[in-house]
């Protein structure tokens, strides 16, 4: 019996919340309505000049609120940005470094091909010496 009972009052304080939810709401979609008609008696009241300075206003506010979200559109890619030039300036100087190895490299194998070629010409020239005295001594 207690479950039961407990059920009820329960399932009464919900039905009073819902029905104190809809008064809420039927009261506020009233004052709506209200503010609305008397927002549009008070329009139709104005002279054209003040409905085009009340349009003008409104327009301004909307560009307002239209370049606040386009600020932080391009303030976001230019962060994004900074970021992709902080990444390729870190690539490029990787880049560098490795072109300054490869390029320390061929200077070396460079050199090391001339000194070989020095040295070949040098054997060859005392090749070619010692085949001429042995021609000079026939």
């Amino acid at each position: 019996m207690q479950w039961n009972e407990y059920k009820q009052h329960i399932m009464l304080s919900v039905s009073q919340k819902v029905t104190t939810l809809r008064q809420q709401y039927a009261v506020a979609s009233e004052q709506a309505a209200e503010l609305k008609e008397m927002a549009r008696q008070r329009w139709h009241a104005l002279l054209g000049i003040e409905k085009m300075y009340v349009t003008v206003l409104l327009s301004m506010a909307v560009l307002v609120v239209i370049q606040f979200f386009w600020i932080i559109a391009l303030q976001y890619q230019v962060s994004t940005l900074s970021d992709l030039t902080d990444r390729q300036e870190t690539r490029i100087a990787r880049l560098e470094k490795a072109s300054d190895k490869h390029n320390n490299l061929l200077y070396e194998a460079t050199s090391t091909v001339w000194d070989i070629k020095e040295k070949w010409s040098d054997l060859n020239f005392r090749v070619l010496q010692n085949t001429w005295k042995l021609d000079d001594t026939k």
